[in-house]
């Protein structure tokens, strides 16, 4: 019985079996180009290379068909093989076309509308190429320089240098009735004045929390409340995690920067167990916000054991900032700060400590006591001031510093002298 090798991948397995290059032949070719066969001998080719041990006609055939080593053997053995790995990639994708166009055939007869994303995902391959310092550095040269955005919370702008920066994936945990969902929309909100944003809420119905927050917005905003009805759009009908990728995909090229889900557990996805089912969330949306440059809220559930993230261990590394949202105590007579409320406790209705456990976009770090207001579901720390003047003060700070160095270094270098 005859292989199912093609001319193309015989003629590769030939010639690695005198080049021995596998390094560069894992590199450029994933497993999915390969026919069945193919991919019988790619895996032998894997275990070799993975256990670094010397490889001939004589081992392969131990783990491969007369039939696929008959193949082999006919075909001709090259010394270069990058036109031969064009060549497969080539062959692959009119294959996968060929796939996609009997799927959308067969579900036109059936009256019926399929999602082909992940076969078009997989089809938009190229071959790596590699980059030198100096492509690098032109790269950034001529890239746009990021803007920030304010999001109107103090401490958080303060944080992020003058707002926060498309390209991130943002957690947002605490406490169960913290605020994670007030501080998640109120951000939104703030940015929908400026920019398209779009919110998620999966874990709260529209028609249960709105209503009453209309009359709030319209008078908070005033003339601006016009801005926030243009420019944020509500998805509240989609759970599963590929829904949601899709519709990310789709409004970030109509200009939508930054949106908000909430919450972890109710997007829908498969894997063999929670750690994976909720691991595959966190890796999708971080690296969906960085190739598409907009920045996703997610609100995140957490253990009773602490700051972790429920489900998945890998979940912090993904992100690239974590707020994290306390409830408090009352404060104590005599006491300077409030302590954190236990899962029990009575706690503070308008006091909560904010920790940013992590921060790619500038490495600052804080943990602070804010205000929050329970009407409006705003969070405001009010002992500090606006990102602008806070940075105004700092500037006017370091002046009288230089100035004072600048007077006193005379004396400064004739006590050194001395």
């Amino acid at each position: 019985m005859a292989s199912s090798l093609t001319k193309t991948e015989a003629t590769i397995f030939i010639s690695l079996l005198e080049t021995k290059e596998l390094t560069n032949f894992f590199v450029q070719n994933p497993m999915r180009y390969f026919s069945e066969d193919g991919k019988k001998v790619y895996e032998a080719l894997a275990r070799f290379h993975r256990e670094n041990k010397d490889f001939d006609i004589y081992s392969l055939k131990q783990y491969l068909s007369a039939s696929i080593m008959e193949d082999i053997l006919k075909a001709t053995t090259l010394k270069t093989l990058s036109s031969v790995y064009e060549r497969l990639a080539f062959e692959y994708k009119l294959r996968k076309q060929g796939e996609i166009a009997k799927k959308l055939y067969d579900a036109s007869k059936q009256n019926k509308i399929i999602d082909i994303a992940q076969d078009m995902e997989e089809m938009n391959f190229s071959v790596y190429k590699y980059k030198t310092l100096g492509d690098v550095e032109d790269e950034l040269r001529h890239k746009p320089t990021s803007k920030n955005y304010e999001t109107g919370v103090n401490f958080f702008d303060i944080s992020c240098y003058g707002g926060i920066k498309t390209g991130q994936l943002v957690l947002i945990g605490g406490d169960p009735e913290a605020g994670k969902t007030s501080l998640g929309v109120q951000i939104i909100e703030r940015l929908s004045q400026v920019v398209k944003t779009c919110f998620l809420p999966l874990e709260f119905p529209m028609g249960n929390t709105y209503p009453e927050r209309f009359p709030k917005l319209k008078a908070h905003y005033g003339a601006n409340y016009q801005n926030l009805r243009d420019n944020l759009i509500v998805l509240d009908d989609f759970y599963s995690l590929q829904d949601i990728y899709n519709h990310i995909i789709n409004l970030s090229t109509q200009g939508v920067r930054f949106f908000l889900i909430d919450s972890q557990m109710r997007v829908e996805t498969n894997g063999i167990n929670q750690e994976e089912r909720e691991t595959i969330k966190f890796k999708r949306l971080g690296s969906l916000a960085r190739q598409h440059q907009v920045t996703i809220f997610f609100i995140v559930q957490n253990p009773k054991s602490g700051f972790g993230v429920m489900g998945s261990k890998l979940a912090e590394n993904e992100a690239d900032m974590y707020l994290y949202i306390n409830k408090l105590k009352p404060l104590e007579h005599g006491k300077a700060k409030r302590l954190p409320a236990g899962e029990n406790d009575v706690y503070d209705r308008y006091k909560r400590l904010i920790t940013m456990r992590k921060n790619k976009q500038t490495g600052e770090h804080f943990s602070t006591e804010v205000d929050f207001d329970p009407k409006l579901k705003y969070f405001h720390k009010s002992d500090i001031l606006d990102f602008k003047t806070y940075r105004q003060l700092e500037e006017e700070q370091r002046k009288k510093e230089e100035a004072y160095l600048e007077q006193n270094k005379e004396e400064a270098i004739f006590e050194i002298d001395i």
